[in-house]
């Protein structure tokens, strides 16, 4: 059988090909273009954003320029205020961190097809039918780019793919050299994700996905969980009801905000989600504090036991 591919030459790097999950969504290069995908396609008049969340959101507004109202949650991180989208407008909300999932499917109920729901800190997390979903994969494994998009309309253009290989390098870095050395990198690989054009995902993100154990991710990601909320829930101030579902990290609300410093000093890095929040709202809105003093302490599948042990001791020295 003639092939256009050559035989012979240099190896590749040796990964496996296989069934993804979610293989069945439709594959992009990143969770907002996601977003962009929906919002070509319904065309929508305008949309409703949660002020908690990434100003990456905006990006594909900003381009298409749909206009968007800002709207607040409350402390259990659900729509502070009755919200009707009329006509074609739409609606975005987040499941934050994977534990507002009965929330999801109560909004999909009341919203159907006019609601977005951003999974992007929720990839083990069931979806609802009938509303807009979209996971965002690099936020729980070391992968370049790529977003994964259940929608009830495709776009007649056929999209080109995406390359990945260029913004790679920080993956590689942290395996030889650490975190800390890779860091740079890792800043401008993500930043190169800004404003990409809407591609298909790359064939070397889904190589990548295919080599994955997502069922020991998601059980070690319970069990550090686990840990954490035995020996530090009492102490956080957000409230956890949902089940353990492979969260993307144990989010605890603490009133003191040098707690973040003092983990990173003990090279313990948690990020800010999200800096932009603090720019966006008063110091006495909701949303600034919990940009200010959530701590998504990271519980997955890199980590066991002992590293959850360490975590909550430094937490409990100062609370």
């Amino acid at each position: 059988m003639s092939s256009s591919n050559p035989i012979g030459g240099y190896f590749e790097l040796e990964l496996r090909r296989g069934e993804l999950p979610h293989s069945d969504a439709v594959l992009l290069n990143s969770g907002r273009n996601c977003l962009e995908y929906i919002l070509r396609t319904k065309q929508p008049k305008r949309v409703y954003i949660p002020k908690f969340t990434c100003d990456v959101m905006l990006e594909p507004l900003d381009k298409l320029k749909i206009p968007y109202i800002l709207y607040s949650v409350n402390e259990r991180l659900e729509i502070k205020e009755e919200i009707e989208p009329k006509g074609d407008e739409l609606l975005v909300y987040t499941n934050y961190f994977g534990i507002k999932t009965d929330v999801c499917y109560e909004l999909s109920q009341k919203y159907g097809w006019r609601l977005i729901l951003d999974y992007s800190q929720a990839f083990f997390a069931e979806r609802p039918a009938g509303s807009h979903v979209f996971y965002s994969p690099r936020k729980f494994f070391g992968l370049p780019d790529g977003g994964m998009l259940y929608t009830d309309q495709e776009l007649e253009e056929r999209l080109p793919v995406a390359k990945s290989s260029s913004h790679f390098g920080h993956l590689l870095k942290r395996i030889e050299d650490g975190a800390e050395a890779g860091y740079g990198d890792f800043k401008t690989d993500d930043q190169a994700l800004s404003n990409l054009p809407l591609m298909a995902m790359s064939k070397l993100t889904q190589r990548l996905m295919a080599n994955i154990d997502y069922e020991a991710s998601k059980s070690r990601r319970d069990r550090n969980l686990a840990v954490l909320d035995r020996v530090i829930g009492q102490k956080n101030k957000l409230t956890l009801k949902a089940p353990a579902v492979g969260l993307l990290c144990y989010p605890f609300l603490s009133d003191d905000s040098s707690l973040r410093h003092k983990l990173i000093e003990h090279k313990i890095f948690v990020p800010t989600y999200w800096p932009n929040v603090l720019e966006w709202t008063k110091e006495t809105e909701l949303e600034h504090q919990l940009a200010d003093k959530l701590l998504p302490l990271p519980i997955d599948q890199r980590y066991d036991q002992d590293d959850m042990s360490k975590i909550a001791k430094l937490i409990l020295e100062d609370n």
